[in-house]
């Protein structure tokens, strides 16, 4: 298997983590490799590097094992596509995945060569690749974005959804943190690097409605954020699908776990930056979706759930979390003459995730000097 990442930060020497954290079946891996992206699937040949773990290049994943490769020196440019490689010593089924990867993965029967693409409706998965850390460069501060899948980078195939992120957007890097990225750049802020550690579908409080939306935001801090390394600030927003997936919705289950969350970053010894919930008036998940029962009281688009969404945003606005600044997403992507829903130029077609435009917007409503 072949699948491609794109580092924010450049370097000299990296090395990758490969996490069967929620597998239920052990993974073995007789090789994996590291290159830069020529075309296609293919990779320049002279970057290829073959990664060891404690020195040895076959790695065995037991169920709930993240394991970490040892450095490997390679130069990496900022936004390089990278290639990360592995050949299988045991069955691939049911590998532990990211759903929302927004990237191509490619398999070959014959080793380094004749990868082809998997099907379309696998092409927004990561599979085992948990982070990959780059040393040598600029960077000396981690910036991570922790959200749902605003911070995922989700852009529906459809109108009013699918199962599907955009064929347009796979393997463009136009997340919000891509788009944050390259505004830190630009500004000449070389030494923070944006992680992205959105998990679509995810909650605060409770376990995403289906494994693959993640473990709980609360339960998640640790690995997905103070565990990383030279974290200075964290960008928390979230929250919407804690109250979309309420039968009655209520500002003060999230407000508390919000609460929790911002205690914990702090006590972790980083910044927090906390961002109000974006409008999802309307939302609609499908063709038929002005049909379906759930939409319209349960899946964020409801009025009650905006009732309690602006309830969250008041209090996150009034500086009673305690995050040490505030990223009003609500007032950067929503429309002035009807805020309960998302401005027409930054709506993707399902009224409650942003299209490419929007993310970008939502990226320049982030303070530099916040982080």
């Amino acid at each position: 298997m072949r699948q491609f990442i794109t580092p924010h930060a450049g370097g000299t020497r990296l090395r990758l983590k490969l996490s069967n954290r929620l597998g239920a079946q052990p993974v073995e891996l007789s090789r994996v490799t590291v290159g830069l992206r020529d075309r296609g699937p293919a990779l320049h040949p002279e970057s290829l590097r073959t990664l060891t773990f404690d020195g040895k290049p076959a790695i065995r994943l037991a169920p709930g094992e993240t394991v970490t490769s040892d450095f490997v020196d390679l130069a990496v440019q900022p936004f390089d596509k990278l290639g990360i490689s592995f050949t299988a010593a045991s069955n691939l089924r049911n590998l532990p995945r990211h759903y929302q990867a927004l990237e191509i993965p490619y398999l070959s029967l014959a080793g380094d060569a004749a990868f082809l693409p998997l099907p379309l409706e696998q092409a927004s998965n990561w599979f085992l690749v948990s982070a990959l850390e780059v040393q040598g460069g600029a960077a000396r501060h981690t910036v991570v974005a922790l959200g749902d899948s605003l911070t995922d980078g989700y852009v529906p195939a459809a109108l009013c959804g699918g199962i599907l992120g955009s064929p347009f957007v796979i393997g463009q890097d136009q997340r919000y943190p891509d788009y944050l990225q390259r505004r830190l750049f630009a500004a000449g802020r070389t030494q923070l690097s944006v992680v992205n550690a959105g998990i679509a579908g995810n909650r605060v409080n409770a376990d995403g409605f289906s494994p693959e939306h993640g473990p709980a935001l609360l339960s998640r801090l640790q690995q997905d954020v103070l565990d990383l390394p030279n974290v200075r600030t964290v960008i928390l927003l979230q929250g919407i699908n804690d109250l979309g997936l309420q039968l009655a919705p209520s500002a003060e289950p999230l407000i508390a776990g919000l609460s929790a969350a911002v205690s914990q970053l702090k006590a972790g010894g980083v910044r927090v930056v906390l961002g109000t919930i974006t409008p999802g008036r309307g939302f609609c998940t499908g063709p038929l979706s002005a049909l379906d029962p759930l939409t319209p009281g349960v899946l964020s688009g409801s009025a009650a759930v905006d009732g309690a969404r602006q309830q969250v945003n008041q209090w996150i606005r009034g500086g009673a979390s305690g995050a040490d600044a505030v990223l009003d997403a609500d007032a950067c992507l929503r429309d002035p003459l009807n805020p309960s829903y998302l401005a027409r130029a930054y709506d993707s077609g399902d009224h409650l995730h942003p299209n490419v435009s929007g993310y970008e917007a939502l990226a320049g409503c982030v303070a530099l000097e916040a982080l």
